[in-house]
């Protein structure tokens, strides 16, 4: 049985992650356009980028799990940071 490859040759469960990647960028973005104070805003969005390009060349499947599972967590600080219920940690 061969493995799943698409148009571009990527296997599929790659495929998959990289749009999982892509939906966690983007809505940490939006999360952080919530954000009231536009100095933070607007630096909260550049850490944001910076990270995910420090990432973009992350192979390992270990590696890969445990920084979405960090990003999904501040994920949540930014949304609840957006609604005034909490604070985000820069440093992380």
């Amino acid at each position: 049985m061969s493995k799943s490859r698409l148009k571009d040759g990527l296997p599929f469960h790659v495929f998959a992650r990289r749009r999982q990647v892509v939906v966690l960028f983007r809505s940490m973005l939006r999360a952080a356009n919530r954000v009231d104070d536009e100095a933070l805003r607007s630096n909260l969005r550049g850490q944001i980028s910076s990270e995910f390009r420090q990432n973009r060349d992350l192979k390992d499947p270990v590696s890969v799990k445990s920084t979405l599972q960090e990003a999904m967590r501040q994920l949540k600080q930014l949304e609840a940071m957006g609604t005034g219920a909490g604070a985000y940690d820069a440093d992380s």
